[in-house]
């Protein structure tokens, strides 16, 4: 119980980030058939360019260098629905110096600063020797863990990722499928360091 408690608290969080992002990004939205063409299999879902959370990861630190070279990662996300889209993802970074938190969004070699507020208590960043599963070897369990059955569902699903730290000092990647109507239909927890995944998901 504490497991599953502990998994919709994160939930609950990349939801708030994926708000933000929807405020300041317009996505084109087109109802398709679950499972694609008739007869066809489930497509899994496309974050966006094909590009991994480490790859954008590396143009995110590009422009941190100038906002604060100490800089510190907290959070990465993404959101995307059943259509293809270029999309991109979303990080939290963390400024010791300045005390400040900024949620930025980066697409491609683009980067655009979604929010920036001040943060006058340290964050828990992401130990990046705990990064080893990036997030298409995610994707890729959770598809066959049974995630393409939770995203055939609904007619329109929308798809919430995360990685962050969690308060065992875990870091781990979240799942989180939603219907059009707000309704959770798949939770799924992994660590990025074994792959492992962790008790408490549907």
């Amino acid at each position: 119980m504490k497991q599953k408690l502990g998994l919709l608290g994160l939930i609950f969080v990349f939801l708030t980030v994926g708000i933000v992002l929807a405020a300041n990004l317009i996505r084109p939205e087109q109802a398709g058939a679950p499972g694609g063409a008739s007869g066809s299999a489930p497509a899994m879902p496309d974050l966006g360019g094909a590009r991994s959370a480490k790859t954008a990861l590396e143009t995110l630190q590009t422009w941190a260098a100038t906002w604060d070279a100490k800089y510190q990662l907290i959070a990465a996300s993404n959101s995307v629905k059943r259509q293809p889209s270029e999309g991109g993802w979303t990080f939290q970074v963390y400024s010791p110096d300045k005390k400040k938190l900024a949620i930025v969004f980066v697409e491609g070699n683009d980067v655009r600063v979604l929010q920036e507020q001040a943060s006058l208590y340290p964050q828990t960043q992401i130990a990046q020797d705990l990064w080893v599963v990036d997030s298409d070897g995610f994707m890729n369990r959770w598809w066959q863990s049974g995630g393409q059955f939770s995203w055939t569902q609904s007619q329109n699903p929308t798809l919430y990722l995360n990685l962050a730290m969690r308060n065992t000092g875990l870091l781990t990647w979240q799942i989180a499928v939603i219907d059009e109507g707000g309704a959770l239909l798949n939770a799924w927890e992994m660590r990025a360091d074994t792959g492992d995944p962790l008790p408490g998901g549907q």
